[in-house]
């Protein structure tokens, strides 16, 4: 078709050139909507509706409204269905030639009524009418739209000239919406259609087969998108023909009575986060307003950035003020409505009913201008021809023509506006300008040059495409809003959320997803909280597709960019897009000039950003799978051929790619690298993250052998990087390694046995399973052995060493602390290992530093731990340095040093802190606890000590501490029955490294009730076991408290007899409180009697 040709046979060949400017072509014609019409320059209303109504009759079919070059797209589509009442009925009733003209009206009416409400008339079916919004144009309110044009159908088509006798025509509709597959072309010829797959249509079908002749019938989907502009009759769950369940369906019963777009879909009760200078500027130029020097306040913004908000907010400041307040609405249905906003103000404030009568509207008319004005009677006819009321004889016949009332119209408005302004001062707030009808810009314009020495402040709020001449006035203030700052979103977020909490990386994706767009913000948080799928929430969905369906031309650039992400370079994107240079360049220009990306750099080396994540979510989201999977892999295979430093640096780009097209045994390689990538720079959980991508794409992989081999290094990888991030005993380290083990046995490929052995054991040593760990490490030394390999040795050694410790086996365990570390000596630790894994030095020294404390060499104990740190820091392992140091805090707490151990968790924190190491974090604060129940006997942390006993070995340890502290607060029976639990767990799981410990710290308890001989039993017990384990360190605990029992019952030759060995096997250490305390103990006993000397 040739455009030019078109416009002229419209009689409307002025605007060829900006047709032609605009690159408006055959295809992208038929798209065309009111709105765009208005960017074209197409201001006259009567030129606009000969427009419209041509697209709608294009080429003899609606259905050829669509472009037929667009490729099909998913999309959020509301679809109507009307019906014809009785039409079989009527046919039969007519002859054919008669019949054929009525339905023939209808068609057009229904035509004319859907395109002029944004929608597209896709199929007649005899009398029925299937019409789409949201396609081929969307629009920010597609579900409002279709309603509209349902309820106006309904009266529109009662309005059909019939023949005489014939009752009139009766439609019902049914509007239904949710996601579709639309845009193939099917059939051909005249019958060609854009089809749309999905059971929307089929909804919208049913739904109107239940509304009443003359009535609208609405699906929960559609709902949902309108807020409260509509009045609804709930009609309950229906069982509709072909749908499983039952339906929720609601009538229309009519628009709603509100003031403005955001009361219609705001919840009023969001709080508003910000906009604090806004609002400071807005009450300035109010109180200058007030003074007599009017002001006119334009809040200007993208929609969603909280242009109404901010207005709303202002206005309530101002209730306690004596004012005027008059609002008005513009709307994208009504700009070609003459002062359609001052019509509905005036109609509303003056209190008019439905069912008022003209001679009541007048009167009540004239109480409103009153209000204003003295000379009534001069301005009522006015008013009232502006609300079209029939006067009669009320005010005499008019003397002027139309141009000239249209004139005293728009002085008459005027003039009542600043007349309420006299009288006190008013607050003139006029939303969404950029809707507004041409009258009402002139009333605007013409308001503007005169407030000025009036009590008038003019409050407006537009999108930034409105630039009137204005606006560089002095006396007009321009706010624009940017979007929330990122602690301002996070902010807004929680206050949604309300009492639920969201979690970290959920309020991640909205503060990177939102971009700080309050809308986005409130409706990303709720389908957060409603669990809704989808990338895009179905509110927004509209309004993000109409940004894009403004540019038709290039919004296939837009969706291929899409797909690389929400930054992109001009050379990746020309890479994957068929057309040449100079047709991309200009694609991007466009682009760019909607408003939907911006652009560093120049030509070639450009790099591109989504203004919105969500535009591009959109965008991406509108691609049919198949066309995404293609693209997929044309990145990748882009990014292979010529980006070789981004595939080293970004395997999980790549990796993306490949999993987004399906190619999965190439995307699981590249998982693989991603995650071994990630683990080298200690980013565990991106690790894990990787891993857990590749194995979704494992199960995807036909070949059962090459599937396990890859999975089999994944679930390594995975339980290792787990372990690092999240904690030895965490569920998923268990998971992994087991799955891991039984590959191995599966393939008989023992190659990576050695690691998924270290990890079973570490998992299972922190939850206490000490009898496993110390067959898992038994098992490790054995395969060192068999295979001479020192790597082993040492791992076999170090878990040996941490087995037995925690089993109380302390002499077999510096048995291996001593031959792990000179193994371990031997040579320099393969760095490969310590990239992969972790370095063990750091682990056999602290471990084995608390077991020769135990054993009874303090002064070896904390040179070794503090080697263990320094090694840490040294080899720049993050974990093996971390682990260091928290273990450093369970020698303070064995030494019964809380300050200590206050410091060795400040430190661990910190660097769990930086290094992302969440289990760890997790540890300290169980520790935290316990140092605020040994240092302070805090009774709040003494309960949940009680409540929640300590995870892991330490129990013992722990539950003893908790016992001395309920002895301290009076509470002994309550700490002895912590004891006697913590032997029974001790006993079970074979963590007995405290046994000695606990008999001693029950003795102590017991003597606090003067159960002496039981006291005396248990410390015998504690010296028994102490030196059944060699723990020395124990054992002159024992033996001190014992020999303070029996000098203190006058047996001190006894007591010296029981103590004096024991201190004396001691050759080092005599810094320490415990020899210290037993050193000064023998002196006093050696005092008391004098032939021990």
């Amino acid at each position: 078709m040739d455009v030019a040709q078109w416009l002229r046979s419209l009689g409307l060949a002025q605007y060829e050139q900006a047709f032609r400017d605009n690159a408006v072509d055959a295809d992208t014609l038929p798209r065309l909507t009111s709105d765009d019409l208005k960017e074209l320059g197409v201001h006259a209303v009567g030129h606009r509706r000969k427009l419209l109504d041509a697209l709608a009759r294009l080429d003899g079919s609606p259905a050829h409204s669509a472009n037929t070059g667009a490729e099909a797209e998913r999309r959020q589509l509301t679809v109507m269905f009307c019906d014809l009442v009785g039409s079989t009925a009527l046919a039969n009733a007519l002859d054919p030639e008669e019949y054929r003209p009525i339905l023939s009206a209808y068609h057009e009416a229904c035509a004319r009524t859907v395109t002029e409400f944004g929608g597209f008339v896709a199929k007649y079916m005899g009398d029925g009418v299937l019409a789409y919004f949201g396609y081929p144009q969307a629009h920010e309110d597609d579900a409002v739209r279709a309603v509209r044009a349902g309820l106006a159908l309904t009266e529109v088509v009662a309005r059909v000239p019939v023949l005489s006798g014939v009752d009139p025509l009766r439609a019902r509709v049914g509007i239904a919406t949710g996601l579709v597959v639309v845009g193939d072309l099917v059939g051909a010829g005249s019958s060609q259609e854009r089809s749309v797959v999905g059971d929307t249509p089929n909804l919208a079908a049913r739904l109107q087969s239940l509304a009443p002749p003359g009535a609208v019938v609405i699906a929960p989907a559609t709902k949902r998108l309108l807020g409260n502009e509509f009045n609804l009759s709930d009609l309950g769950p229906q069982n509709l023909k072909g749908f499983a369940a039952p339906v929720a369906a609601w009538q229309v019963l009519g628009t709603s009575a509100v003031e403005s777009r955001f009361e219609a879909h705001g919840t009023g009760d969001t709080p508003l986060i910000g906009r604090s200078e806004e609002l400071r500027l807005l009450a300035q130029r109010w109180q200058q307003a007030r003074g007599g020097g009017g002001q006119v306040a334009w809040l200007s913004g993208e929609a969603g950035i909280g242009k109404s908000r901010v207005a709303r907010e202002f206005r309530d400041r101002l209730r306690s003020e004596p004012h005027a307040d008059v609002q008005c609405q513009c709307s994208p249905f009504f700009s070609n409505s003459p002062l359609h906003p001052f019509v509905e103000r005036i109609e509303r404030d003056a209190g008019f009913r439905l069912d008022d009568p003209p001679g009541a509207r007048l009167v009540k008319l004239e109480t409103l201008l009153a209000r204003a004005t003295d000379e009534i009677l001069a301005i009522a006819p006015v008013f009232a021809g502006m609300l079209s009321l029939p006067v009669g004889d009320r005010y005499g016949p008019s003397p002027y023509d139309p141009g000239q009332q249209r004139e005293l119209t728009i002085e008459a408005l005027i003039g009542y506006l600043l007349g309420l302004a006299r009288r006190r001062p008013l607050l003139l707030l006029i939303e969404d300008v950029h809707w507004a009808d041409p009258t009402t810009r002139e009333v605007l314009d013409r308001l503007v040059d005169c407030v000025r020495s009036e009590r008038v402040l003019v409050l407006i709020t537009a999108r930034p495409e409105f630039s009137p001449g204005w606006r560089a006035r002095p006396d007009v203030t321009l706010l624009p809003l940017a979007g929330l700052s990122q602690r301002e979103t996070a902010e807004l977020a929680g206050a949604i959320a309300g009492h639920a909490e969201l979690p970290p990386d959920v309020i991640r994706q909205i503060l990177e997803r939102t971009d700080g767009v309050p809308l986005f913000v409130e409706e990303l948080t709720k389908a957060v909280l409603e669990r809704e799928s989808g990338a895009v929430p179905a509110t927004l969905h509209n309004s993000l597709m109409a940004r894009l369906d403004r540019v038709p031309a290039v919004k296939a650039v837009a969706q291929q960019a899409s797909v690389i992400g929400r930054e992109f370079s001009y050379d990746m994107l020309a890479g994957i897009d068929p057309q040449g240079e100079p047709g991309l360049q200009a694609a991007l220009r466009q682009l760019v000039s909607a408003g939907l990306v911006s652009t560093r750099g120049t030509r070639s080396g450009a790099t591109y950003t989504f203004k919105h994540a969500l535009v591009r979510d959109a965008a991406y989201g509108s691609l049919l799978k198949s066309r995404r999977q293609n693209l997929h892999a044309r990145i990748a295979e882009v990014l292979e051929r010529g980006y070789p430093d981004v595939v080293a640096r970004q395997p999980e780009l790549v990796a993306h790619h490949l999993s987004e097209a399906r190619l999965p045994e190439r995307a699981v390689s590249y998982w693989q690298r991603a995650a071994d990538h990630a683990a080298r720079r200690q980013a565990h959980q991106e690790a894990i993250a990787h891993c857990l991508r590749g194995l979704e794409m494992v199960s995807l992989i036909s070949d059962p052998g090459l599937r396990d081999r890859h999975e089999l290094r994944l679930q390594v990888r995975l339980g290792n990087s787990a372990t690092s991030a999240n904690g030895y005993s965490a569920p998923e380290v268990g998971r992994a390694l087991y799955r891991a083990r039984g590959l191995c046995t599966e393939l008989g490929d023992e190659r990576l046995m050695h690691p998924i052995l270290v990890g079973l054991f570490l998992f299972h040593v922190n939850k206490a399973d000490l009898r496993t760990a110390e067959k898992l490490g038994v098992e490790l030394l054995a395969l060192g052995d068999t295979r001479n390999d020192r790597v082993l040795q040492v791992d076999g050694h170090k878990t040996l060493l941490n087995a037995r410790y925690k089993l109380g086996k302390f002499v077999a365990a510096q048995e291996h602390f001593e031959r792990g570390m000179r193994l371990y000596e031997e040579d320099p630790w393969p760095a490969a290992l310590l990239e992969q894994f972790d370095d063990p030095g750091p682990h056999l020294l602290v471990i084995g530093g608390c077991v020769l404390w135990v054993r009874g060499y303090p002064d070896r104990a904390r040179r070794a731990v503090a080697a263990a740190i320094a090694l840490g820091h040294r080899g720049g392992h993050h974990l093996s340095t971390a682990h260091a140091v928290h273990l450093s805090g369970h020698l303070a707490e064995l030494m019964d040093d809380w300050d200590g151990v206050r410091k060795a968790n400040e430190t661990t924190m910190a660097l769990a802190t930086e290094w992302g190491l969440s289990g760890l974090r997790h540890q300290v604060s169980l520790r935290e606890r316990l140092v605020a129940v040994a240092v302070h006997d805090d009774p709040e942390q003494m309960e949940f000590k009680r409540q929640h006993p300590q995870p892991g070995f330490a129990r013992s340890l722990h539950d003893g501490v908790l016992a001395r502290a309920y002895g301290r607060r009076g509470a002994p029976e309550e700490g002895l029955q912590v004891i006697e639990e913590s032997l029974a767990w001790a006993e079970e799981t074979g963590s007995q490294f405290f046994d000695a410990e606990l008999h001693r710290l029950r003795a102590g308890l017991l003597l606090r009730m003067q159960r002496r001989d039981k006291a005396e039993f248990s410390y015998r017990k504690a010296l028994e076991v102490a030196r059944g384990q060699g723990a020395w360190l124990w054992a002159l605990r024992a033996a001190c408290d014992l020999a303070r029992m029996l000098r203190d019952q006058g047996r001190q030759a006894h007591a010296h007899d029981l103590l004096a060995p024991i201190h004396g096997w001691f050759t080092e250490g005599f810094d320490v409180i415990d020899l210290q305390r037993a050193k000064a103990l023998l002196e006093d006993l050696s005092r008391r009697v004098p032939s021990i000397r």
